[in-house]
């Protein structure tokens, strides 16, 4: 898998979720703690990447999964 590539689908994921989470709020926030993760997961994700750590994900949305289902979350998460 091309990382670039695996990169821009793992950011259309997140923003992908961002939206879904932004929806379902009715108060509109500057900075919402939730824009705040997804720029966090999204970051931690391209680290992953590059680094190789996600070599063996086809897709982006895997990459994203495994980072949400890992029991031990990123520290760019804590």
């Amino acid at each position: 898998m091309d990382r670039e590539k695996l990169i821009r689908q793992v950011k259309d994921e997140y923003a992908r979720l961002a939206r879904l989470g932004s929806q379902s709020h009715f108060i509109d926030q500057t900075t919402s703690p939730a824009a705040a993760y997804y720029e966090k997961a999204l970051q931690a994700a391209i680290n992953g990447i590059t680094a190789g750590k996600f070599d063996d994900c086809i897709t982006g949305k895997q990459v994203v999964e495994r980072i949400a289902n890992s029991p031990q979350k990123p520290t760019e998460l804590s």
